[in-house]
């Protein structure tokens, strides 16, 4: 297992860091059978592309944004790595929420081109309607998903999503203990 995990990144930004360099990377030093990708809450900003910035979300932006997604899923296919896109859950702000509600359209759309298994968090993470909420039912007792930001995994958030990805998990792999 690689935890290639990196906070303050996203596709939008490849000169703070570029995803699709790293990934190419360390699916070149080892083979995997599994990928999960979380990313895009920090993607609602501008967009560079040949020395040129495109606003979000114009359709300029989106055109280069969903090519950054299209890369990202190519990269696995080529390595016969099957894919987990985990959705971004509800957020707190509403803008905010506006907005990765957005990137989340774009990615099920470029996910569904390829076949690729995308995770949803509406109702693990929001309410039994998809909304955001800062307090959901875990083990028996309403608990705290967020942090004060109304943005960031509490830990029990955290968990709460892990469980889900199992499931997702278990439906396509055996685990030998």
């Amino acid at each position: 297992m690689l935890n290639l995990s990196k906070v303050s990144t996203g596709l939008s930004n490849k000169e703070f860091f570029d995803w699709e360099k790293r990934l190419k990377q360390a699916l070149e030093e080892d083979s995997y059978h599994a990928g999960i990708v979380l990313i895009g809450a920090n993607d609602p900003q501008g967009l560079y592309e040949d020395k040129k910035l495109y606003k979000f979300p114009t359709p300029e932006w989106q055109k280069y944004y969903r090519k950054r997604v299209d890369t990202i899923l190519r990269i696995f296919s080529e390595k016969k790595v099957r894919v987990y896109w985990v959705l971004l859950p509800p957020m707190g702000p509403t803008k905010y929420h506006r907005e990765t509600r957005f990137l989340n359209e774009i990615f099920k759309e470029e996910t569904a081109k390829l076949g690729v298994t995308c995770v949803s968090l509406e109702t693990v993470l929001g309410d039994e309607n998809g909304k955001y909420s800062k307090f959901l039912p875990y083990r028996g007792r309403r608990t705290l998903m967020r942090a004060d930001d109304d943005i960031h995994l509490t830990g029990a958030g955290a968990r709460k999503m892990s469980r889900v990805l199992m499931k997702e998990l278990y439906k396509d792999f055996v685990f030998e203990y």
